[in-house]
């Protein structure tokens, strides 16, 4: 059973795992010797991360992200230049989804342009700069006009919550939405009194009036 305290631990623990291992990150040496031959195909790229102590997929100033952590580890692999590093535009950088703080995925596909030097381990030598809640499960060649945004036809998510929410009693869903009814009935009642008095004071005021006359 993981209990609040356990909860918070274990996320701030990613957290300083995930800034540690980009920090510590090592030099890039196999981008430093990409071969002249290289080539820069279009490729989409098929991932899985925990996005525990993680600001989301994609890149936001100030904070570490998803996309981060690929770029360097593709760049340290020698799949993405250094002159086009820190904008992947420069990349035709495309995800066909985002996620928010904290949301893990098991299917993210990005499309964009590496530079393809013949070799047959990409995906090892990627997956050699990230951090184990990371990781690369297929990269795969395709046409140039591919885009992974315009070409994802599914998007599925799954949200896992307590099984206590659902209950009938004390602070179930139900229960809440029960609360939130009667406070809304209330309201309703109170604005049709007061419509209501205002009306009668409306009359009552003319009738004075009238018998002033």
């Amino acid at each position: 059973m993981i209990n609040n305290q356990t909860k918070h631990s274990l996320t701030f623990g990613s957290f300083l795992y995930c800034v540690r291992f980009y920090c510590e990150r090592k030099p890039n040496p196999l981008n430093e010797g990409i071969s002249k031959k290289s080539i820069k195909r279009k490729v989409a790229l098929f991932c899985g991360y925990i996005g525990t102590g993680l600001h989301g997929f994609q890149r936001n100033p100030g904070v570490l992200t998803i996309e981060d952590f690929l770029e360097k580890a593709l760049n340290s692999a020698g799949l993405i230049l250094d002159s086009n590093c820190g904008d992947l535009s420069k990349s035709s950088w495309v995800c066909s989804g985002r996620t928010d703080k904290g949301v893990h995925a098991v299917g993210q596909t990005v499309s964009f342009k590496m530079e393809d030097d013949g070799r047959k381990s990409f995906v090892e030598d990627i997956n050699k700069f990230l951090p184990q809640t990371i990781r690369i499960f297929a990269i795969k060649r395709v046409s140039s006009s591919f885009n992974a945004k315009e070409k994802c036809d599914k998007r599925e998510y799954e949200y896992l919550c307590p099984s206590f929410v659902f209950g009938d009693k004390g602070n179930g869903v139900s229960h809440i939405i029960t609360k939130i009814q009667e406070e809304m009935e209330v309201k309703e009642k109170t604005k049709e009194l007061g419509e209501n008095e205002l009306t009668e004071e409306i009359e009552t005021e003319d009738i004075e009036e009238e018998e002033e006359e």
